[in-house]
């Protein structure tokens, strides 16, 4: 049988019919684009220059924008320290003037708020940082790293990492060995138990609430005040798979995640139900009354468990300009305007339970080196629970003053 040959096939030993008039047109059709090449040349210059002359326009410009913003900034913050200098002078003058020893110690009090906001002013600057990547013409902006001391600070060594810090009104709480709970400032042990306790959160009313997950259930108890617990809850699962560790305390309802599902479960009824969710992670939440706010994967889930209600809300980013230090505009959404904080990953989150607004910012440009585990107002002060990057069973306790008074700028 002979072989078959395709008309495709190429050899070697081919003959190709070339004649001497195919030559010719072409090397003339090379010649010919020899003779274009400088001029292809000629146009790709031209398109590079008046590319690369446009653009360094276009960043002499945003340049010309950042050193506006930088004069300004320097602007006002000398204008405002000159304020304070006057401010001063007129208080220190009036405090003289007046015999009555209790106005005079509010006068004191006052020149101290002063004092105190002119060291963290004089410690502000503003500096320009260059943009990691060179995005289209966004060469950098002007930044604002945190200028604001706390008034008092505290170190307290652990003995392992902490992962997760609850608080009240009372103070800051740990779970420690697994089966002590332990209020951290005064390393005293609160509450303790026989058995494991998987996990610790606060309740709606801000109570300590514990759950202990069992093979076939898990417990959720509440404690009512130190050393005494009341409320008890159990679970039963609603699957094979086992509880996590996750949960969450609400005013009527229980919450457990089982298997990317969020089990239900009714205080008073003991109604138990699976609700179909898009919350992946049931880890970094906050709760008021009936109504649960969960970050996971950089989506904030409000979810109201009475009316059955899910929404998704948008994070917008936290805008850091204006007089204030950034951690002053943080400390004043709590303090005067009722904004929650759910401390996620390595952001913090500010939620307005009222308008479902919420912000975010870098923890790293409010706390640099530091991690923020949880907060708590006591009196006219506000105290930060952080632990330390380079050591994360080093916790430190800041205290920042509330309700300072601006009007002398």
């Amino acid at each position: 049988m002979g072989e078959v040959v395709h008309p495709s096939d190429k050899r070697l030993n081919d003959e190709i019919e070339f004649s001497e008039d195919d030559f010719s047109l072409f090397i003339n059709k090379i010649q010919g684009k020899i003779e274009k090449i400088d001029e292809e040349k000629r146009i790709a210059l031209h398109k590079l220059n008046t590319e690369i002359t446009s653009l360094m326009i276009s960043i002499h410009d945003r340049q010309e924008d950042i050193r506006t913003e930088i004069e300004l900034f320097y602007s006002e913050k000398k204008d405002n320290l000159k304020n304070i200098v006057s401010y001063i002078e007129r208080l220190y003058e009036n405090r003289k003037k007046i015999p009555d020893k209790i106005l005079k110690s509010d006068f004191s009090k006052m020149i101290e708020n002063v004092k105190y906001y002119a060291d963290n002013l004089m410690r502000k600057k503003g500096v320009f940082q260059k943009s990691d990547s060179l995005n289209g013409l966004e060469i950098g902006n002007l930044k604002i790293p945190n200028f604001e001391n706390p008034i008092k600070e505290e170190f307290i060594e652990f003995h392992d990492k902490i992962d997760k810090v609850i608080s009240n009104e009372n103070g800051f709480y740990v779970l420690r060995n697994s089966c002590e709970i332990v209020e951290l400032q005064r390393n005293q042990v609160i509450y303790s138990v026989d058995g494991k306790i998987d996990s610790i959160t606060m309740t709606n009313d801000n109570r300590i609430s514990y759950i202990q997950l069992l093979k076939s259930s898990a417990t959720v108890s509440i404690i009512t005040k130190p050393f005494y617990s009341s409320e008890y809850y159990t679970i039963q699962k609603q699957s094979n798979e086992r509880f996590t560790e996750q949960f969450a305390v609400l005013k009527d309802f229980i919450l457990l995640y089982q298997n990317s599902t969020i089990v239900k479960r009714h205080k008073k009824t003991t109604e138990t139900v699976s609700l179909s969710s898009r919350i992946m992670k049931f880890e970094h939440n906050i709760v008021m009354e009936n109504v649960l706010y969960n970050i996971s994967d950089n989506l904030l889930v409000f979810a109201d468990l009475e009316k059955n209600e899910w929404k998704d809300i948008i994070i917008q980013e936290l805008d850091e300009g204006g007089n204030k230090s950034v951690l002053r505009k943080i400390i004043d959404y709590i303090t005067t305007k009722g904004f929650l904080v759910v401390c996620a990953n390595e952001n913090i989150i500010l939620i307005c339970p009222q308008s479902l607004l919420a912000m975010t910012i870098k923890m790293e440009r409010v706390f640099p080196q530091e991690r923020l585990l949880n907060y708590r107002i006591d009196n006219e002060q506000i105290i930060f629970c952080l632990s330390c990057l380079e050591d994360e069973s080093r916790l430190i306790f800041k205290y920042f003053p509330i309700n300072l008074n601006y009007n002398f700028v």
